[in-house]
């Protein structure tokens, strides 16, 4: 990823910098620092749920809660303060200091899961 997106990271940073989104001097590392950081949030999530026994799935009360807290979140796509559109396409949710999801994907797992 580092050696590919050299140019566009220093570009992109530099657009930035100049737009007032960021303070210090346009960096290489942008894109490669956000995969990074996407792997690590990955790797944490993955060991939440590596965590999780199984006999929680098999509980219909927990499965019931989980598909009512996925759609929920499928249905917080539509609030304007929180929504977020990104190259075109509207189903996101943006929360302050997490990163950006996608709720349909997550709703696509919990809906076999429920089935």
């Amino acid at each position: 990823m580092y050696s590919v997106s050299i140019h566009e990271s220093f570009t992109t940073t530099l657009k930035l910098i100049a737009n007032g989104d960021r303070i210090g001097d346009p960096s290489n590392y942008f894109y490669f620092l956000k995969q990074v950081k996407n792997i690590l949030f990955s790797l944490i999530a993955a060991g939440v749920a590596y965590a999780i026994p199984i006999k929680f799935f098999q509980n219909n009360k927990n499965i019931t809660i989980m598909a009512v807290i996925l759609m929920v979140l499928q249905l917080l796509v539509f609030v304007p303060s929180i929504s977020a559109t990104y190259n075109g396409a509207r189903g996101w949710i943006d929360i302050p200091l997490l990163p950006s999801i996608q709720p349909a994907e997550f709703f696509k797992l919990g809906y076999i899961l429920f089935l």
